[in-house]
């Protein structure tokens, strides 16, 4: 592993550099429009987390600000816990730190399992209405059979009392 002159390893001094320097992290949080500060730790945190997870693998120069920048516009676009879902669904999967393209795979997938979670739920909810309906539709029924025995044993004890 290459190591620079403060004896840490290259990849983690990138991410220092990015991270503590706080004019290029108010710089970069500029240049991600909407994304706000929340949003952008817990992205650095993933950034963090990512160079942990593959330290044996170093980041060149620039690598890290490229990533907030992708990784910005993903959760514009959809949110940060699905850019989130996605980079540790790569880290379970990869040993090999992750291209854009992995992050979009993995993007598309996280994606892809919330909307069939949705209808899963969307279908159990309708299913509960159904049965729901189903109930108050039988319960009806049976007040209705209720109330015909009734006047039919009213009636009967009415033709009862006329024939005596």
């Amino acid at each position: 592993m290459e190591r620079i002159g403060n004896g840490k390893p290259a990849t983690e001094a990138a991410l220092d550099r990015l991270l503590s320097n706080e004019s290029q992290t108010t710089a970069l949080a500029s240049r991600t429009r909407s994304v706000g500060p929340v949003e952008l730790a817990e992205m650095e945190t993933l950034a963090s987390q990512m160079v942990a997870n593959y330290s044996s693998q170093t980041l060149v120069d620039g690598q890290a600000e490229l990533w907030m920048r992708q990784w910005s516009a993903i959760a514009l676009r959809h949110s940060v816990a699905v850019l989130r879902d996605a980079l540790w669904m790569h880290m379970e999967r990869s040993r090999f730190m992750p291209t854009m393209a992995d992050v979009n795979e993995c993007v598309a997938i996280v994606l892809e399992r919330r909307k069939v979670e949705r209808e899963s739920s969307d279908a159990k909810d309708f299913l509960r209405e159904m049965a729901s309906a189903k109930r108050v539709w039988e319960r009806e029924r049976e007040e209705e059979r209720q109330k015909k025995l009734r006047e039919s044993a009213e009636m009967v004890q009415v033709s009862t009392e006329v024939s005596q």
